[in-house]
């Protein structure tokens, strides 16, 4: 038996959205505390089409494009973002955007590249594109199983700057004010 995908249509606001959390036993208590982000920020991801949810039990499913930037054997890695009400959350991640419903690798790491790294209209020459999936605990959104579908697509862009460079968050509705990037050796365990 398939689960039940939670349509945005089934709230009929956000308030409603937050007491459905809640009775499908997730505590929200610690959100908008440390790494993690808001309710708000989780019903607008569903507006917005970039999730979906599935209920019994509760899981967030995510299709994301990561961007594997290389550079003198080191890769571009978010090293942190900042909240707009002055929260700091360490990352340590490639550039990543979730995909819209039926948008494409492709597409996607253009709208990542132009939202998290400022770079208008570039174009995205893929020397590979792959596919791993994985489940685990959200770090944004504590106690919500995510269930992620990551698309890897390598690149070079020679001209970030060499040094950790700050870049304010382009993207729309989003809880990030700014992101910090720097060049870091590949991680030895990873996903991609």
């Amino acid at each position: 038996m398939q689960d039940k995908v939670i349509s945005i249509s089934d709230f009929p606001n956000r308030e409603a959205f937050a007491v459905w959390l809640l009775e499908n036993e997730i505590d929200i208590s610690t959100w908008e505390q440390g790494a993690a982000k808001s309710v708000e920020t989780l019903w607008q991801e569903l507006q917005r089409g970039e999730i979906t949810l599935t209920a019994s039990p509760l899981q967030r499913h995510i299709h994301v494009v990561g961007l594997i930037i290389e550079r003198n054997k080191n890769i571009l890695m978010e090293v942190c973002q900042q909240f707009h009400d002055g929260r700091t959350r360490q990352r340590n991640l490639p550039p990543s955007e979730k995909l819209l419903v039926g948008e494409s690798a492709e597409s996607g790491a253009q709208r990542c590249l132009q939202e998290e790294l400022g770079i208008m209209n570039h174009e995205i020459k893929i020397a590979d594109l792959s596919q791993k999936t994985y489940l685990q605990e959200s770090q944004s959104y504590p106690s919500v199983t995510t269930h992620y579908t990551m698309h890897y697509v390598t690149l070079t862009l020679p001209q970030l700057p060499n040094s950790d460079f700050t870049v304010p968050n382009l993207g729309k509705d989003d809880a990030v004010a700014s992101h910090t990037w720097g060049w870091r050796p590949r991680p030895a365990r990873y996903c991609f």
